[in-house]
């Protein structure tokens, strides 16, 4: 069950795009749990019939599950509140293809799955005409091997939860004779269970999943001398299957997703000429990770070289000239100008010491010696060498990442590097959070904020000594950040009495906590936003139904006037400022819940 900020979101989404009939159904769901149709309608006073025919589209875009009960034959229906908040999703998975494939007809085919929820190819394909039937096959075969569309499973469309159950049942009825204690039973049933679920939904990470093996003889002529050899080969070619019901992968943009935040978080951290780099490691990750929450094996398989990084680098960026060497000094004498040299005593040991060595050295020559260098480095606009990258080069940037606290990347050997998604995620949110408390709080809150986190458990006086603020000061940045969510109080009583004066009050601070209380208030903004939006699409209603005449589409400058061009013009400037802030909010409940 989604929380209540959340589902208000949901019924907000669905009211939009769906209707009021989808809102009203799901709503039901949503308040009550698990029903059947008649409850929904008794639930929600909607006829019965209205009622099926909204479980039939709400089905088809699985924004609702359900599940057949094998005793009474009753079929119940539950909330999917994930495909529900996908359809924000809607926009940058259309970019996505539209960055990956060039022609146009790829993003056409998605946004068809993204409308219909879901279609078996036999059915998209015969829609379409003859003559573009095989093109539309072609791209949907492309967009299937790049994960971007995915076959669907029966079991995808049930609860996992009864899934589950009816599993546990069966191995718990197999072993009912067993001599075994009734614990091992469980264990046992438990561990049969969970394995019978990997089983039912890992066939969708094989690659060949959905494909079907198209053998062709292809017949390859080779000429020796004055002979022609001809040898019969059978190549085989992977395209799609028919029958197979197909849907948008989202999964797969997320996994898409979390790669260009790390490396738009290597550009803040480090800069664009290593983020660069790091976008071209992630890359080679994409075909590899089918999930954000898979987890990779340190695994010779799971690294990556330092060969597949160098050729897929873009050459218009500047990569070899991105790390400056240090700047070149004059060596400094170690003797003095008489020929003998000044020892001093440091630490029990004497060094030599030339008493005119800082009148040797020349700052200015040394500043413009390093003006020509950096000059020397620039030819036309572009760093010298750029033709010259090697291999070595792009190691420096890894280098970096390497050597980086917020572990991106991990040196395996000089030639291969393993990408910890795990530990480069949980120092990628702590560093985001920061930057929303230091924003929402200020400067001084957050700094109090890293010293409990490194601390741990303290008190206001020790928290006061450290961070060196006056308690008076110190209180109220403690109840900003108490308010926001970052930290809690934890009372610790020294005798049975409870007396204020003898408790401890430490403060600390719970990630995970804090996160989920971001996240709340993350879903309620959003439901605002959204919220406001439709108030301002409904206020402009009869302008809005005006432009979906069909003689009005593509004719506005001729059938509306100056000011519905106006109020027009001004509506839609309201919903691109409300949309970025949504798809910003959508940004960080990435982050935080997905990522």
């Amino acid at each position: 069950m989604p929380t209540k900020p959340l589902a208000d979101l949901c019924r907000v989404i669905l009211r939009d795009v769906y209707g009021e009939l989808a809102e009203t159904v799901v709503s039901t769901v949503f308040d009550h749990g698990r029903l059947t149709a008649k409850d929904i309608s008794q639930f929600s006073g909607i006829p019965m019939a209205a009622v099926k025919r909204a479980i039939v589209a709400l089905i088809q875009n699985r924004f609702l599950v359900y599940w057949v009960d094998e005793s009474s034959k009753a079929v119940y229906y539950y909330d999917n509140w994930t495909q529900i908040y996908a359809v924000l999703w809607t926009g940058p998975v259309l970019t996505l293809v539209n960055d990956t494939f060039d022609d146009p007809t790829a993003a056409e085919v998605v946004k068809n799955m993204l409308v219909y929820g879901h279609m078996q190819l036999s059915d998209y394909v015969g829609a379409t005409s003859e003559t573009d039937s095989d093109k539309v096959l072609q791209l949907i075969t492309q967009l299937v091997q790049k994960r971007i569309l995915r076959p669907l499973l029966d079991e995808e469309f049930q609860s996992k939860e009864d899934l589950y159950n009816r599993f546990f049942k069966q191995y718990k009825d197999q072993l009912r004779m067993s001599s075994q204690s009734e614990s091992a039973k469980v264990v046992q049933a438990t561990d049969s269970t969970e394995k019978s679920m990997r089983n039912t939904f890992d066939v969708r990470d094989r690659p060949d999943f959905g494909m079907l093996n198209d053998s062709k003889c292809q017949t390859s002529s080779v000429m020796s001398g004055k002979k022609s050899n001809l040898s019969l080969g059978k190549v085989e070619v992977k395209k799609i299957d028919k029958d197979a019901i197909v849907a948008v992968n989202y999964e797969k943009y997320l996994v898409i997703a979390r790669n260009r935040f790390l490396a738009s978080v290597v550009e803040r951290r480090i800069g664009k000429a290593t983020a660069h780099v790091y976008r071209r490691l992630l890359q080679r990750y994409e075909s590899r990770i089918e999930r954000c929450s898979q987890v990779l094996e340190r695994v010779s398989e799971s690294n990556v070289g330092v060969g597949e990084v160098y050729k897929g680098l873009d050459q218009s960026v500047d990569i070899k000239n991105a790390i400056v060497p240090p700047p070149s000094r004059n060596k400094r004498k170690s003797m003095a100008p008489n020929g003998s040299s000044k020892r001093q005593k440091t630490d029990g040991s004497y060094i030599a010491v030339d008493e005119e060595d800082d009148d040797d050295f020349d700052l200015d020559a040394a500043l413009d010696n390093d003006d020509n260098e950096v000059d020397s480095l620039e030819v036309n606009g572009k760093g010298k060498g750029q033709e010259e990258l090697t291999q070595a080069d792009v190691r420096k940037h890894l280098e970096l990442l390497a050597d980086s606290p917020m572990k991106f990347l991990i040196k395996i050997n000089s030639s291969e590097w393993f990408v910890p998604f795990e530990e480069a995620m949980k120092h990628a949110r702590r560093l985001t959070y920061d930057e929303i408390v230091t924003n929402k709080c200020g400067n001084i809150p957050a700094r109090l904020l890293r010293i409990i986190r490194d601390k741990g458990r303290v008190d206001e006086k020790f928290l006061s000594k450290v961070a060196l603020i006056q308690s008076n000061d110190l209180r109220g940045h403690l109840a900003k950040l108490q308010d926001f969510g970052a930290i809690d109080l934890q009372e610790i009583p020294r005798g049975n009495d409870r007396a204020p004066a003898r408790t401890y009050y430490l403060w600390y601070h719970d990630p995970q906590r804090a996160y989920l209380h971001l996240l709340h208030d993350t879903y309620c903004t959003q439901e605002r936003l959204y919220s406001r939006m439709l108030f301002e699409k409904k206020e402009q209603s009869i302008l809005l139904s005006k432009l979906e005449r069909e003689d009005v589409k593509g004719n506005e400058d001729q059938f509306l006037n100056t000011q519905e061009k106006h109020d027009l013009r001004a509506l839609r400037q309201k919903e691109e400022k409300l949309l970025a802030q949504i798809w910003r909010l959508d940004e960080i409940v990435k982050v935080f819940r997905d990522y």
